[in-house]
């Protein structure tokens, strides 16, 4: 029987110790600042947006000086100061045209928020946790207007960042802010929601993808723009409801696209294949 040198038990019981710790993605949300100063201002090259999009956010609403409306996203073309625009009450403006919506509850606590568009359905529609909540027939022939700044955290109407209102900072927490290039279906905006803020059910749209959660961390930040870790994500990635009590077995079920043997594939870590060399030449006769 073969045996393994004693050099590679040091290495092989610290491949099992790696096995046994989180080995979780930092997750990590942005809270804005209650004031007009605090925001991230881009200016990407939009046209793949051009003829359809989807925009989706965890929001949290942390001031209400205004009852109605607090921008967390605004979209300005050259030839046009209200593109897009998106509030923390699900407010959603395309081709500076509102969207017709049932209004939520106001609660507090993280909600889900997603708005589409397509060249080809001429139909905008935005989602609330999940439901949608409103829809409205966009003019014919109209595409996204290009170029154009785009600005979270604040509502501009000033080409380029300039024009903040000072009426509508956004002040809030936001998680998981991503754009698609296409318009997604209300049945997988649904399952986006039930996954939850925890999930990588995102990651299953990677083609798709224009602007993603993790570009949005590495640019630019203006005020006081600051980022924590959720804790709540950092053992599991389900996510209990603000008034549900996640039960013992959802809290010890883990997502497959997380598991150890999954991560494996992924390679994520390098202990992983030291222990998988180690458990061969141990089976070696």
């Amino acid at each position: 029987m073969y045996r393994v040198p004693v050099v590679l038990v040091p290495l092989f019981l610290v491949a099992i110790l790696q096995l046994t710790t989180s080995h979780e993605v930092t997750y990590k949300s942005l809270t804005f600042g209650k004031d007009t100063s605090s925001y991230i201002l881009m200016s990407p090259d939009m046209s793949p947006l051009q003829e359809e999009l989807t925009i989706c956010s965890w929001i949290k609403r942390m001031s209400n000086h205004q009852k109605n409306a607090q921008y967390w996203l605004s979209y300005v073309a050259s030839a046009n100061y209200e593109e897009i625009i998106i509030s923390d009450t699900a407010l959603y403006y395309l081709f500076r045209d509102g969207t017709s919506y049932t209004h939520p509850s106001l609660t507090t606590g993280w909600h889900h928020i997603c708005c589409t568009w397509s060249y080809s359905s001429r139909t905008k529609r935005v989602y609330y946790d999940g439901v949608q909540i409103g829809s409205e027939s966009t003019p014919s022939g109209r595409k996204l207007n290009i170029p154009g700044s785009l600005m979270l955290g604040q509502l501009h109407q000033g080409y380029g960042g300039g024009t903040i209102q000072s009426c509508c900072y956004f002040g809030g927490e936001m998680f998981q802010t991503n754009f698609f290039s296409t318009e997604l279906s209300s049945s997988q905006i649904k399952e986006m929601y039930s996954q939850g803020r925890c999930s990588n059910y995102t990651q299953n749209f990677s083609d798709v993808t224009f602007l993603s959660w993790e570009e949005i961390l590495q640019k630019d930040r203006h005020g006081s723009v600051t980022d924590k870790d959720l804790e709540e994500c950092s053992t599991d990635h389900t996510h209990p409801t603000e008034e549900e009590e996640t039960t013992e077995e959802e809290e010890t079920t883990e997502n497959p696209v997380n598991s150890t043997s999954w991560r494996f594939l992924r390679g994520e870590h390098w202990w992983n294949i030291i222990y998988f060399c180690l458990y061969h030449i141990m089976c070696m006769n």
